[in-house]
């Protein structure tokens, strides 16, 4: 069965996507809780970046499913890809420039817990219109396991990310994750 989901172009884009910023997003929140536990030596920023990052989801989790059946899911997936391109180029710019602080690592881990919480309900939602319904018990199935495989792949390249190339260096390879996806 899951040799039929990949036959299907839709999904493999789809599912593609969501592996390329589920990795990203992984990445980033490491990144994030890194550059806050090195700044300022605090590990309660930790989990209140943790918190910026999960509180869309609590907030905003339902209204953005309602909303979703409203519009276009396609022009939603877009617009919140191109919400973390924009969110994750002005992080870039800012570490180059030595402007990056804490603050802004909290509203980036807000801004893209809401991309991430969007991609969670719409794609899903293109996802499974665009499948076969025999194939859709397999495809959500590949969907949450390569969801979850993702939560475990990018911290481990962000750690070494981390160490290799800094902050700069990993907002740089999400960037073209999010570009790819």
């Amino acid at each position: 069965m899951i040799k039929q989901c990949f036959k299907n172009i839709d999904f493999r884009i789809l599912w593609g996507a969501g592996c390329m910023t589920g990795i990203a997003r992984a990445m980033e929140f490491l990144a994030l809780s890194l550059f806050a536990l090195q700044e300022l030596g605090l590990p309660y920023l930790v989990t209140i970046i943790f918190a910026a990052r999960m509180l869309p989801m609590s907030l905003l989790g339902i209204v953005i499913g309602t909303i979703s059946e409203r519009v276009s899911p396609i022009s939603v997936i877009k617009l919140i890809y191109a919400l973390s391109n924009i969110s994750t180029g002005i992080a870039i710019l800012l570490v180059f420039t030595d402007n990056f602080n804490v603050i802004f690592a909290f509203l980036l881990a807000f801004i893209n817990g809401i991309t991430w919480v969007v991609d969670l309900a719409v794609r899903r939602r293109v996802l499974a219109d665009n499948i076969d319904p025999s194939l859709l018990s397999s495809s959500l199935a590949m969907e949450t396991l390569s969801n979850n495989a993702t939560r475990l792949i990018g911290p481990l390249c962000a750690g070494s990310l981390y160490a290799l190339v800094g902050l700069g260096g990993i907002f740089s390879v999400q960037l073209f994750m999010y570009f790819l996806a």
